[in-house]
């Protein structure tokens, strides 16, 4: 019986803590909203926050009844000791219910704290610019990714105009955005094709860096593919997904590059087209 009072305490004091992780995350996705509202994207925001209410009610729901539920169970429970109703096997009952009820709020309130620091990256912060070597890094960040997806017989191309192609630019940036177009493609793009390929093509023209990205995914209808770099838009929503990711690659390409990123071919695979200054601010020493 101490035992599971202890594990029951356990759960209450993990709760209790996933619940100030919450409070935390929430304070910084206000943040985020004040940062979208200064850069004059009110349209978005507004999108952002009715997204945000959809997504977050299911799981904080979930968990504020659950606790709820926990809240009156232990009050039955202190109710029947006091008045010497408790049994052995009314207590081992109870302490079963409410610790299911733990786990359940516990898993809402994880699944929470996911989507907000989901949210959180909506707003690319602008880091310091170095200098890169665009042909290393991007063919040691493509040799990263290929372990990192669930493809085994997943090939990753690049061909990079020159191998001294140098540029200063914001490398955490960039490497969230390759990253991030790669994971796109993996998770979304490649269900039904045995021999998945990714390529990306480097070049630069009139002072900027030219970045073609190609996969030979399913590609995408005609009446979506401009919406794709909308908030909270997928074509995976029964699997889990919630549709920020070509967003939040959009924001970064924007406001910490600088640049552009296009849709330009979505039939038989996608192709992104992304751009950005070569030169996108003084070196950090």
């Amino acid at each position: 019986m101490q035992a599971r009072t202890a594990e029951l305490k356990e759960a209450l004091d993990s709760l209790a803590i996933s619940n100030e992780e919450l409070d935390c995350s929430l304070n910084e996705l206000k943040r985020t909203q004040k940062a979208l509202v200064e850069s004059k994207k009110m349209a978005s925001l507004a999108g952002l926050v009715m997204g945000v209410a959809h997504e977050l009610n299911t799981p904080l729901g979930v968990a504020v009844t659950t606790v709820s539920s926990i809240e009156q169970r232990c009050k039955i429970l202190k109710d029947d000791f006091e008045n010497d109703h408790l049994t052995q096997t009314g207590l081992f009952e109870s302490l079963d219910e409410i610790m299911q009820a733990v786990t359940l709020a516990s898993s809402s309130l994880l699944k929470s704290n996911y989507l907000i620091s989901q949210f959180k990256q909506v707003s690319a912060v602008k880091g310091k610019p170095y200098l890169v070597n665009l042909s290393s890094y991007i063919q040691e960040l493509c040799l990263v990714m290929k372990e990192e997806l669930d493809h085994p017989s997943l090939s990753i191309s690049v061909d990079v105009q020159s191998d001294y192609l140098d540029c200063v630019v914001d490398e955490n940036a960039l490497c969230n955005v390759l990253s991030s177009l790669m994971y796109n493609s993996s998770q979304h793009a490649f269900g039904n094709q045995p021999s998945p390929s990714i390529s990306l093509q480097v070049s630069v023209a009139d002072g900027y860096v030219v970045i073609n990205y190609k996969d030979n995914g399913s590609g995408l209808d005609p009446d979506i593919a401009p919406e794709i770099f909308d908030p909270f838009f997928t074509t995976a929503r029964s699997s889990g997904s919630i549709g920020l990711g070509l967003y939040i690659v959009f924001n970064i390409v924007t406001e910490a590059l600088g640049g552009n990123i296009e849709l330009t071919a979505w039939s038989n695979g996608c192709h992104y087209t992304l751009t950005f200054p070569r030169i996108s601010g003084a070196i950090d020493s």
